[in-house]
Formats: C-alpha cells, sequence, structure tokens
C-alpha cells in the first residue's frame, strides 16, 4: 500500500473529521516508528518499511494517535485542572509479532 492510499484509508477511517494531508502524513509516520519499533526493538536498519500484514495496525495507530490529540480514549480527566491521561500503550502493538534473528558462531 503506497503512502497516498495509506493517507486516504486514514481520512476515511477519521471522517468526517478531516485534516490536511501533512498532518494525517506526520501521524501514520509516528503510527509507522510504533511498528518498526516494535518489530525490531533493538534498531532497525534505514529504509525499512511496515510489512504488508501491519499496514491496516499502522493506520489504526495512527487514527488512535489522532484521536489522542483531543479527548477520546482517555483513561483519566480532570475538569479545572486539565489533566489528562491515556494508557501507556496501545492493544494494537501487542498484535505486532517482533522479528527474530539468530545468533551464529565461527567456532
Amino acid at each position: 500500500m503506497t503512502n497516498a492510499e495509506k493517507r486516504t484509508a486514514l481520512a476515511a477511517t477519521l471522517a468526517p473529521d478531516t485534516d490536511t494531508d501533512e498532518v494525517l502524513d506526520n501521524v501514520l509516520a509516528d503510527a509507522e516508528a510504533l511498528v518498526l519499533n516494535r518489530m525490531y526493538p533493538y534498531g532497525y536498519p534505514d529504509g525499512t518499511v511496515v510489512p504488508f500484514r501491519y499496514e491496516r495496525i499502522q493506520i489504526q495507530l495512527a487514527a488512535e494517535l489522532y484521536s489522542k490529540r483531543g479527548a477520546e480514549g482517555q483513561t483519566g480527566h480532570s475538569e479545572n485542572g486539565i489533566s489528562r491521561s491515556w494508557p501507556e500503550k496501545s492493544a494494537l502493538l501487542a498484535r505486532i509479532m517482533p522479528h527474530v534473528g539468530s545468533v551464529s558462531s565461527n567456532a
């Protein structure tokens, strides 16, 4: 899926809310970083992209991140002191399997 297709899917998920392409692309990039950091907890090479099987999760994470700009998804809220809180991790990240490698030895 191209970035433009992901942006269109995110816009459809957020409808009727709308925002600029720049904001949607930024939220998608943040969601991409979350997915890749979950897949590769010790770092990933430059140019690594979200695999096809996790693209929908990336879009759902982007929608979550976008929604946190307001009041949706809060776990706590106070009124006059204006204190908001959200869960630390999205449950969507638990659906991503970390990449496993092996250690080779010349012994």
